[in-house]
């Protein structure tokens, strides 16, 4: 349904004056639902200048960026191939030549070894690969542009033709700018273009200005800003851009989004007009527990003004801090997450309400920093080890999940952080010497999530040693869950000569072999099979001679994953088609400690005609505990009888991607 038929029927149904002023409302809010929902955009790809289209779209794995891998190849000119039996892709452009398998963080450019951060997989039928790694790989530039989600690779021939003077054009990957609702006199637009790096920029807005020079503010993004003047007006004005280089002809590229300054949102009535002319915020960048989000609203004096953060507050007041000028602040508090928000603004006054107008940058909220659930050995604890197992473990249930490159801990003052195990889920480190006994040993950990919220933890611990233990320390290599074929290995250290064994619980075999491969050095090991299945298992380590013998349980437990693959995540509390109610939680299980990422979709109607407004409300990323159990709560602001999709991944500490779960539910 368009905004001509609503027109048409509003008119047949009402009448005169009193309807028109419904279709206005109407159709501002209709303009501004349909923008709420282009603001959860897919990411879009340009190579020098040209999108790229695909069947399936690039999307987000642990952080990184994966595209089909035919349509990237393809699109730097690379000839492809693809070979079933060995499931390894080649791609040869020039002389280079790039090697990948499905499944595998190994890659070969040019036959020497590459590592990826995420492996090639397969998703929906296409093969997916880590755009960086492949831009790089060909000599590319790759750029990414948070605020357009787009990212742009210029190729190594088109930066040669555009190096020096008079060599070739420049190119414009994009314009864009930040203009919310219509600008006023003192209002400022802020144009951003991203092209060719190190060129002559500048804008236009027609009949308004020409020739606003902009800034190089990094590499290929150029910045400029214009003050509306009281004399400027102008309906629909095209934002235009223009990039050269030394003699070289100009790029030009129009913004998509065209401005009105001079006419303010207005809501007509037989008394005051009631006006907003700007709507701004301070959110550019995700904001941490205790930051403020400041909201500025410009328009009619006397009024009451509030803003809402889409799918999260709504209501939120604001306070005329001068003539015409409103203020509102919300303080991030633990536990907010938003995701690309939209906020909105209100103003009304005697009763009539002027349509809400739309800040022109998303907004991102994380509150919620890692939490550490339980460090070992315990602050001030005395333990009998000289090599205890330390470890750090997190409660990721209701908190945002480490970074794991930013992990440090120190351990008696020597930085031991390249020799740590990490996951989503814990930290932990074996020292490969004896630490000193009968004294104080500090233990400083640090680190923080992608979104800059750091963690961090100082305590002790002191080494004394039983007078008649034969042991004195022992570790394992099941930090990790072990699959069938892998191997437990033990390391036990203690006395000489001595015979020893290995007990795991939960299995039938607790009199695995130790072997002494040096003096006072005992290894053993266990080849896990397809049939053991266990989780947190503890491990007992036994050591004696002819007068004595002693045992030790080696931390951390050990669990054994065996299976390949794993299936979808499996929710408990909801299902398909069910009515709900919120806040709703959301709780379910998939494998052991896995990384588990929850998408909420929403589809509401307007007015309770058939016009449907879809979006995001957002990507929450939480761990499973040991037993593969999670769970979210989801909060909406939307009314009865929106329809919410609820998309729930796991990936495993090896990369393997599960199904998808999809549940759709209505809302009570």
């Amino acid at each position: 349904m368009n905004i001509t038929f609503i027109t048409s029927y509003y008119l047949n149904m009402k009448g005169g004056i009193k309807a028109m002023r419904k279709i206005i409302c109407l159709s501002l809010m209709f303009l501004i639902l349909l923008s709420i929902s282009a603001s959860a955009r897919e990411i879009s790809v340009y190579i020098n200048g040209r999108k790229l289209l695909f069947d399936v779209p690039p999307t987000q794995i642990e952080g990184r960026t994966m595209v089909p891998l035919r349509a990237i190849f393809e699109g730097l000119g690379a000839f492809v191939e693809y070979n079933n039996f060995t499931r390894t892709i080649t791609a040869n452009k020039d002389n280079k030549k790039i090697q990948l398998t499905l499944d595998s963080q190994v890659a070969y450019v040019n036959g020497q070894t590459k590592y990826l951060d995420v492996p090639a997989m397969a998703l929906r039928g296409s093969t997916m690969v880590p755009l960086r790694f492949v831009g790089e790989a060909f000599d590319a530039k790759v750029k990414w542009e948070s605020s357009q989600q787009a990212i742009f690779i210029e190729t190594q021939d088109i930066a040669t033709t555009t190096s020096g003077p008079g060599t070739g054009a420049t190119t414009i990957y994009s314009i864009y700018h930040d203009a919310a609702g219509n600008l006023n006199s003192g209002d400022v637009i802020t144009v951003t273009l991203i092209g060719t790096p190190g060129s002559k920029a500048y804008f236009d807005i027609a009949g308004i200005v020409s020739g606003v020079g902009v800034n190089e503010m990094n590499s290929g993004k150029y910045v400029g800003t214009y003050t509306i003047k009281s004399s400027d007006r102008g309906k629909d004005l095209p934002v235009t851009g223009y990039l050269m280089k030394d003699n070289s002809s100009s790029s030009r590229l129009e913004a998509d989004k065209r401005i009105t300054v001079g006419q303010s949102s207005v809501q007509q009535t037989s008394g005051e007009e009631i006006k907003i002319y700007s709507f701004t915020h301070n959110g550019n960048k995700p904001l941490k527990k205790d930051e403020e989000l400041r909201v500025i609203l410009k328009g009619t004096p006397g009024g009451k003004a509030t803003f809402d953060i889409s799918n999260f507050k709504s209501g939120l007041l604001m306070y005329e801090v001068q003539s015409g000028v409103y203020e509102g602040i919300y303080k991030v508090s633990q536990g907010d997450i938003v995701t690309e928000a939209v906020v909105l603004g209100h103003l009304s006054k005697d009763g009539k309400e002027v349509g809400a107008v739309q800040s022109g940058t998303p907004l991102n909220i994380t509150g919620v920093g890692p939490k550490i659930a339980d460090v070992s050995p315990s602050d001030r604890a005395s333990v009998e080890s000289d090599r205890p197992n330390i470890y750090i473990t997190f409660d990721t249930q209701n908190s945002t999940l480490i970074n794991l490159q930013s992990v440090r801990l120190i351990v008696n003052g020597v930085d031991v952080s390249s020799q740590t195990s990490k996951t989503t889920k814990f930290v932990t480190y074996n020292p490969a010497n004896p630490l000193p006994v009968n004294r104080n040993i500090p233990v400083e950990f640090s680190a923080r999530d992608d979104y800059g919220n750091v963690i961090s933890l100082q305590w002790s611990f002191t080494i004394n040693p039983a007078s008649n233990s034969i042991i004195t320390s022992a570790y394992h290599n099941g930090q990790y869950p072990l699959k069938a074929g892998q191997r437990l290995d033990v390391t036990v250290f203690g006395k000489s000569k001595c015979t020893g064994w290995i007990e795991i619980s939960g299995l039938n075999i607790n009199n695995i072999a130790l072997s002494e491969i040096e003096q006072g050095k005992y290894v053993g090991s266990y080849t896990i099979n397809s049939s053991d299945k266990i989780s947190n298992a503890r491990v007992t380590v036994h050591l004696g001679n002819e007068n004595k013998s002693s045992s030790l349980v080696v931390e951390p437990p050990v669990t054994f994953d065996v299976e390949q693959g794993f299936n979808a995540p499996q929710i408990l509390n909801i299902t398909d088609g069910q009515q709900v109610s919120f806040p709703l939680v959301v709780e379910g299980y998939t494998k052991p400690f896995a990384t588990v990422s929850i998408k909420y979709d929403y589809a509401t109607s307007l007015f309770g005609l058939p016009l449907l407004v879809q979006g995001s409300a957002g990507t929450k990323k939480l761990s499973a505990d040991d037993k593969g159990h999670f769970y979210d709560t989801y909060t909406s602001t939307f009314s009865s009888g929106t329809k919410h999709t609820i998309t729930v991944n796991a990936t495993d500490s090896n990369g393997n991607a599960s199904p998808s779960t999809i549940i759709k539910v209505t809302q009570n």
